[in-house]
């Protein structure tokens, strides 16, 4: 198997693995930014049906948006009530940015 590219020989390669962003993380990141934002106030319920609506996209990404966000600690979800968003303090959203700084 050859490596020459031929005219592109001096381009840089892409990493396409870093470059796979699923339909989830995009949904993930649209309702984490949402709730960091004040858009969804602590104590929204979280509608699964309305927020695909809303993101144009099926309930499936909505659901593991939901459940990573409860890993997250911004998503409460309570025995049937459903999820809603977490109330932060101003100490916990500094640890929290702290941490993402860290982890990103």
């Amino acid at each position: 198997m050859s490596t020459d590219r031929g005219p592109l020989q001096g381009l840089p390669m892409l990493n396409l693995e870093l470059q796979r962003i699923t339909l989830g993380d995009q949904v993930y990141e649209a309702m984490r930014r949402w709730i960091l934002d004040g858009t969804l106030a602590p104590g929204t319920p979280l509608r699964i049906r309305q927020l695909a609506a809303s993101l144009g996209t099926s309930t499936m990404p909505v659901r593991e948006a939901i459940q990573r966000l409860e890993e997250n600690g911004l998503v409460v979800t309570r025995p049937h009530k459903g999820a809603v968003v977490a109330g932060l303090s101003v100490r916990e959203l500094r640890d929290f940015y702290g941490v993402r700084i860290v982890l990103e």
